[in-house]
């Protein structure tokens, strides 16, 4: 399972949770930009109009945890906890970075469950 600080590599058939214009998230909010929502995104695929190339790259975790689990239609629907995993990719000259969430585990729409570490990030502060 990856802990914070790994670096991973997100590519194309990767499905990740992000948040974008609700526009580009439903059908029926056509021309609301300005209202963000979290969704199910596939990463090289388009989402109602919305390139998602841009979600391509390497991140770095910042948070994991376990939960997200519940029960479905009935007390047997069981859907387990799974390893939550929040990483964010720096890209320069913008202000604000891209964040995903995904699981590695559990039953969730946004599981990535071979995703290896590519490198370990490390925080440094440098007096201006």
């Amino acid at each position: 399972m990856l802990k914070e600080g790994d670096i991973v590599e997100l590519t194309d058939g990767h499905t990740v949770y992000a948040r974008i214009p609700a526009h580009f998230a439903y059908s029926n909010r056509i021309g609301c930009f300005d209202e963000v929502v979290k969704t199910e995104v596939t990463i090289g695929k388009d989402k109602n109009g919305l390139n998602t190339d841009f979600f391509k790259g390497r991140y770095v975790v910042t948070a994991t945890s376990f939960g997200g689990g519940g029960i479905g239609m009935g007390v047997h629907d069981v859907y387990p906890d799974g390893h939550h995993v929040k990483a964010r990719k720096f890209v320069e000259n913008i202000d604000s970075p891209i964040e995903v969430e995904f699981y590695e585990s559990g039953c969730f729409t946004a599981t990535i469950t071979d995703l290896k570490p590519i490198g370990r990030a490390r925080a440094e502060w440098i007096e201006t």
